[in-house]
């Protein structure tokens, strides 16, 4: 190493010697550049990490004041989000249904994309085993496995009901109970941390049906998969 050499006699040493002890200051430069620069790397990351918790600090406090604020019906007069609040509030997202889904054998009602949510996620935990497939509320089966079908259908009379009653955001505008998401979607004086980037699905798609395991649907049904065997 160059800095081992510092205490010997210059005639002690050979010419590479003397070459490696000569570069020793423009190394020793480079290397508190490096560090400089570490060090610069790691002070903006370390201001870029805390004004990224700030924000999200920030956008938690403001979606917990909407929330209330839409609990309270300070927002939107004609609607109080929570399913406790209001019979239009989706019972796993608590907001305003949205393509109203009822589960067929209990009629439990759910925005769409929330209930797709909610079964496809059941499926992927499962495996893909259809007797997962069931009503988050009461969990009666949503599957059919001997017709291989799904047993949801749109709330068609809760659909109704939902255009026929009128609401009034704090905007000023006067939108339909059945378009209320769309509209605090976009509205930036109702709820926007809540709704800005809820994608929903419009109300003519079919259901999404969640990945299930075409063998366990066979099992499920009691008979062998079509196509499994040779003779």
């Amino acid at each position: 190493a160059a800095e081992s050499l510092q205490g010997a006699s210059r005639s002690d040493l050979d010419d590479g010697q003397r070459t490696k002890l000569d570069r020793l200051p423009s190394l020793r430069l480079e290397a508190d550049s490096l560090q400089g620069q570490l060090d610069d790397e790691e002070r903006h990351r370390l201001r870029v990490e805390a004004e990224q918790k700030a924000r999200d600090a920030a956008s938690h406090r403001r979606r917990i004041a909407e929330w209330s604020a839409l609990s309270d019906g300070t927002t939107i007069q004609g609607f109080r989000a929570g399913a406790d609040q209001d019979e239009y509030a989706c019972p796993l997202c608590a907001g305003p249904l949205e393509a109203a889904t009822a589960c067929a054998p209990c009629r439990h009602v759910f925005c769409r994309a929330c209930l797709e949510d909610a079964l496809s996620s059941a499926a992927d935990r499962s495996g893909g085993d259809p007797r997962s497939i069931n009503c988050p509320l009461c969990r009666a089966a949503l599957f059919d496995a001997s017709n291989d079908r799904m047993l949801v259908e749109p709330a068609a009379t809760v659909r109704k009901r939902m255009r026929k009653r009128k609401c009034r955001c704090k905007c000023g505008e006067e939108v339909a109970l059945s378009s209320l998401r769309a509209h605090l979607r976009h509205c930036s004086e109702a709820a926007p941390g809540l709704f800005a980037d809820d994608e929903r699905k419009r109300f003519g798609h079919e259901f999404e049906r969640p990945r299930l395991d075409p063998d366990k649907i066979a099992e499920m049904a009691g008979r062998k998969r079509r196509g499994g065997g040779g003779g």
